[in-house]
């Protein structure tokens, strides 16, 4: 599962909550983020299985696994930590904050090398589309998709970051980390995004 796709659960249950009369969107993240990790915990059990099942490659059945587990992992990581995110922030207007934040930093990853890859474009397709018909505001949908159709550049991303006052800045180095780790290579130019990330944070 991409990145996209889970800020699109992420954004489904804000939106979701959001839309409630009389709740707003405290522990929407939490919520989704455990329906996500399960999600990932059975797209890695599928892909180990079907490996499995292949015969006189083990090799390559390895490799698969190694990298499935390595990007659970990641994801895992970025779901406690976005988990950690929420039990700070205490109004709508913070949230959505973060929302654009996440998207922001994510897809200045994706295209760091100046190409978004073919699963990233699906999955970013797929949480415009579905923030474009959640309950969020019109001004968090206008927003991401301003960004989608002018991927940010780290400077650009770094902005909607710093705007978070109470949201721990390592929550941004998972979401590099998990976003670089999805196609199972990381490039030179994400590398070189994560350790400026560093350096600025």
């Amino acid at each position: 599962m991409g990145f996209f796709k889970v800020l699109g659960g992420i954004a489904a249950g804000v939106g979701a909550v959001v839309a409630l009369p009389v709740a707003g969107p405290i522990g929407a993240i939490t919520l989704a983020g455990a329906a996500i990790g399960g999600a990932v915990g059975g797209t890695a059990g599928a892909l180990a299985s079907a490996a499995d099942d292949e015969k006189n490659e083990s090799s390559r059945r390895s490799g698969e696994r190694q990298v499935t587990a390595k990007y659970q992992a990641k994801t895992e990581k970025l779901i406690n930590a976005l988990g950690e995110a929420e039990k700070k922030l205490k109004d709508d207007k913070e949230y959505f904050k973060l929302l654009i934040a996440l998207f922001a930093i994510g897809l200045a990853t994706a295209n760091a090398d100046g190409k978004i890859s073919t699963e990233e474009l699906e999955d970013l397709d797929e949480f415009v589309t579905g923030v474009g018909h959640s309950q969020l505001p019109p001004h968090v949908k206008g927003a991401v998709t301003r960004l989608k159709n002018k991927p940010p550049n780290f400077n650009t991303a770094m902005t909607h970051v710093k705007k978070l006052e109470k949201v721990d800045i390592k929550l941004f180095e998972s979401v590099i980390e998990v976003v670089s780790a999805s196609d199972g290579k990381v490039t030179d130019e994400e590398r070189a995004l994560l350790a400026a990330f560093r350096k600025a944070a």
